[in-house]
Order: structure tokens, then C-alpha cells, then sequence
């Protein structure tokens, strides 16, 4: 039996989730759905891509499992959708029931060295949760992002996104630079 699918994204989530740019940042007020965009990325872009890896990050493990996962698996639950292997903090999609076959890597990176994780992995895919931080503590740095696009390098992709999902940045957090207003 296939998977049912009960998601439908609004436009400006649609347009995120279907989006092939390298990179793209989905910022708006808190509950707008950005977490649920950043998980059906994952899905739609597998889907064309089937056997992509993909690494979702945020500041930490704690804030990941606390947060990012529990929206993933609420569209994706465990055993119908896929499996979570928690030693590994590694999730696999259920061909059987989704289509296709894929993974994805959750890190937790709250410093720059954290950006190590990443070493020699190729990747089809990366989101980054919250790489703004709230009320100054967290997020996730420039340093990482730019390391995570040289992962995208895995063979046989279509394309390869980056994909971003926060809050609104302040006007001095780097992705408001380089996403808001570029041409720094």
C-alpha cells in the first residue's frame, strides 16, 4: 500500500519546496509552516532524485529532535513513511510505500568546526533549521553553510539544493545578507 499523502503547501511553500536553485531561504513569522516546507523538500526532491542523501541541520541535536524531527515526522511517520535509526540519527525512506529510496543525515552544528560532520560526505541535499538564532543564542553560521555546498556533489542528481527555513533574520545576520538583500 502506498503512502497517502496529506500535505498541501501553501504557495509561497510550494514555491520554496519546488524551487531549483542552489540555495533558497524560506523566512517568515513563527507557524507559517517553514519546518513542514523544509521536511517536504526532503520528500520532493528524493522523489526526482531517488537514492539522494541529504543532511538536515540545525544548531543542535537536542533543538533537532526537539523540533525539526518531530515536524518531519508527523507528515513522514516512522514505519509507514520510512525508518529512524536512532544510533545513527539516520532516516530511510520505505520504497515500498513512498516510490523511491533515499536518506537523510540529522546534525546537530552549533560551531564552526562542527562543519567536520560534514567531511567527505556527497550529498543530493542539505536544509538548514534555524540557521538565524533566537533572542542571540543558536543558529547556524555562514562558515557551515557555505562548507554544506560543497558536500552537494552527489552523483546522479538532477540538481542540487540548499535548502534554508527560519524565522525572519535581523538585518545583520548573514542570511539577510546574502538572501535578503545580496550583492554584499
Amino acid at each position: 500500500m502506498a503512502f497517502e499523502i496529506k500535505f498541501r503547501a501553501n504557495p509561497m511553500q510550494a514555491a520554496f519546496i519546488t524551487s531549483k536553485a542552489e540555495a533558497d531561504l524560506f523566512a517568515c513569522r513563527m507557524g507559517e509552516g517553514k519546518s513542514a516546507a523544509l521536511s517536504w523538500c526532503t520528500f520532493y526532491h528524493t522523489q526526482l532524485n531517488p537514492g539522494a542523501t541529504w543532511a538536515i541541520v540545525r544548531d543542535t541535536w537536542e533543538n533537532l529532535r526537539d523540533t525539526t524531527l518531530e515536524e518531519f515526522f508527523y507528515w513522514f511517520p516512522e514505519g509507514e513513511a520510512g525508518q529512524f535509526i536512532k544510533s545513527t540519527k539516520t532516516w530511510h525512506w520505505n520504497e515500498s510505500r513512498v516510490g523511491f529510496n533515499g536518506k537523510i543525515y540529522w546534525i546537530g552544528m552549533d560551531q564552526d568546526a562542527d562543519v567536520a560532520k560534514l567531511q567527505s560526505r556527497k550529498l543530493g541535499g542539505v536544509g538548514i533549521d534555524e540557521p538565524a538564532p533566537a533572542a542571540d543564542r543558536g543558529g547556524v553560521s555562514e562558515f557551515i553553510f557555505d562548507g554544506a555546498l560543497t558536500r552537494l556533489r552527489q552523483p546522479g542528481m538532477k540538481w542540487y539544493p540548499c535548502k534554508l527555513a527560519e524565522n525572519n533574520p535581523d538585518e545583520g545576520h548573514w542570511t539577510h545578507r546574502r538572501f535578503v538583500e545580496p550583492g554584499w
